[in-house]
């Protein structure tokens, strides 16, 4: 088929639920969540948002590869580099409180009397959610909002209780 020709418009049967398509103008893959056939469009879902798209502006395509599955046992070792703080800025809540557990066993083996949380303003979620975490972490020995210098109360600094 010529490329200058004109494609025929996609047939609303030619796309089901679950389909991978290419979206015309944009990068990557999504999957088809629903068609609407009466308004010839398709409700897709890429990077866990979803559009409204016409017909005519999807191809179909192959599925994108699985992504590799991240590793579970999280290794904590004294040697590498120190950090004093963990920045969890547009993580989800559990995410940052996996990334803010591995910060607090490093500064623990590291030695540290305390470590910086970054979690933002946003919707206090994650600050909740890793303030709960600081209160039965069987090494921190309290904690507080950061000084303004120190992110203000965009920010949570735990003490680490000091072994013996």
């Amino acid at each position: 088929m010529n490329p200058s020709q004109p494609q025929p418009p996609p047939d609303e049967a030619s796309f089901v639920a679950g389909n991978w398509v290419l979206i015309q103008g944009m990068h990557g893959t999504a999957r088809v969540v629903e068609i609407d056939a009466r308004r010839r469009r398709a409700r897709v879902e890429m990077n866990d948002r979803q559009w409204l798209v016409a017909l005519d502006k999807l191809t179909r395509c192959a599925a994108p590869p699985p992504l590799p599955v991240p590793p579970r046992l999280v290794q904590v070792t004294g040697g590498g580099p120190v950090y004093y703080e963990v920045d969890l800025h547009g993580r989800y809540v559990e995410e940052a409180l996996e990334l803010a557990r591995r910060g607090l066993d490093q500064a623990v083996v590291n030695h540290l009397d305390r470590f910086k949380l970054i979690h933002g303003h946003g919707r206090g979620r994650v600050r909740q959610a890793v303030r709960r975490m600081l209160d039965a972490h069987p090494h921190v020995e309290n904690y507080r909002f950061g000084e303004p210098q120190e992110g203000g109360l965009a920010c949570t600094v735990a003490f680490l209780r000091q072994s013996r």
